[in-house]
């Protein structure tokens, strides 16, 4: 008994700019058997990569720029491309199409003004979403949805995450409809498991204070025999610094630039596509981080305030609060903290302007206080660990 042997798929072309890339992605398939890879060049500009996709038998083509500035993976993503380029322009049939939930999903988000974390986060929910559901969008029931659910609720999840990941999931099902890969949404009274919500906390001006202390303080540790003294991380104590008297977003400080301040006119600007509603935030800045700006700032080589990119802090955070004795506390909370204080101090409107917010009603349309009067009020509040 002889076995047939499997045609083997020619790999796509490629002319150009990708000879050191791995050997695993020579061997792609070639979409359709004519669409191919013809050029591959980087961006003298943005340091990206630029792929050009082209039907050997029309002579159509495309051009597009990866997100990447590294050759491997701006080839994966030319592969990907090369599959929804097919598609679109009917060389793929959508119902035979393997994996086509995940290029389905990522062609939904590519359409989408997403942020790099939102990026990051919404892609985590469609990997999640595929690794339970079936292959192809089309073979998706209402019962895979709720296994999905209760598969996540297995694994420990919290009611809000399972909720929010199956919102994401809702939403691009709507688009899947729109785009005829499906004729009904199978979402459809799938309801995610309740949950209590956490309300936030806010501190006093003594546990801030208090807060602020033990991040400058050594902790005394005992290992053994031994004892030895440990201090937290500096950029700790500047991020809880500067959320306290900034009430910025845990993003917002961690992506702070030397460049965006003025410490003439005290303030910092907060460039509009890193703000929630997609504005310049332009705040103020207190007597007391203003000096202490000034002083760290001559000692700083970095653009970046805390001295190089963090993508979290949750872990230092956590230990300093049980040491300060707040093992209660979030990150958030310290923007809550900030925003009880403005709201005690000042009028309601003056408060929402300088945590960023958009006022929702027509009056907050026509209010455009000038900076130094902003300014003059935020240095009403006390200060944190001298006397102004």
């Amino acid at each position: 008994m002889t076995s047939e042997k499997t045609p083997e798929v020619p790999a796509i072309k490629l002319t150009g700019g990708v000879g050191s890339l791995p050997r695993r992605l020579w061997r792609a398939r070639t979409i359709a058997g004519r669409v191919s890879i013809q050029k591959m060049r980087r961006n003298p500009e943005t340091g990206r990569w630029r792929i050009r996709i082209r039907d050997t038998v029309t002579g159509r083509f495309e051009s597009v720029d990866t997100p990447y500035r590294d050759k491997a993976h701006a080839y994966e993503y030319a592969i990907k491309f090369a599959w929804e380029w097919a598609r679109d322009h009917g060389l793929v049939d959508r119902e035979t199409d393997h994996g086509d939930l995940l290029l389905a999903y990522e062609r939904w988000m590519r359409e989408l003004p997403l942020r790099p974390k939102s990026i990051k986060e919404y892609g985590l929910a469609g990997r999640c979403a595929a690794s339970h559901l079936p292959n192809s969008v089309a073979a998706i029931t209402r019962q895979d949805v709720i296994n999905w659910i209760k598969a996540l609720e297995s694994r420990g999840l919290k009611g809000n995450t399972i909720q929010w990941r199956l919102q994401v999931f809702r939403s691009f099902l709507r688009w899947a409809q729109v785009e005829n890969y499906i004729d009904h949404d199978p979402t459809v009274l799938v309801r995610a498991p309740r949950w209590t919500p956490r309300d936030g906390r806010a501190l006093s001006y003594p546990e801030a204070q208090k807060l602020l202390a033990y991040a400058k303080r050594k902790e005394v540790i005992k290992r053994g025999n031994f004892y030895y003294k440990k201090s937290v991380a500096q950029h700790i104590y500047w991020f809880v610094l500067i959320a306290l008297h900034t009430g910025l977003r845990k993003t917002n400080v961690l992506q702070l630039r030397w460049s965006w301040m003025d410490f003439d006119e005290r303030k910092i600007i907060i460039p509009g596509r890193l703000v929630k509603n997609r504005k310049d935030l332009i705040i103020p800045m207190h007597q007391e981080l203003e000096r202490k700006f000034r002083t760290y700032h001559s000692m700083r080589a970095s653009d970046i305030v805390l001295g190089r990119k963090y993508r979290d802090m949750h872990k230092g955070f956590k230990s300093l609060c049980r040491r300060a004795g707040l093992p209660d506390l979030k990150v958030h909370d310290l923007r809550h903290t900030v925003s009880t204080w403005f709201h005690m101090k000042l009028p309601w409107n003056y408060a929402e302007k300088l945590l960023g917010r958009t006022i929702p009603h027509v009056g907050g349309i026509y209010f455009h206080p000038p900076f130094w009067d902003l300014r003059d009020r935020v240095d009403t509040l006390p200060w944190l660990e001298t006397t102004g």
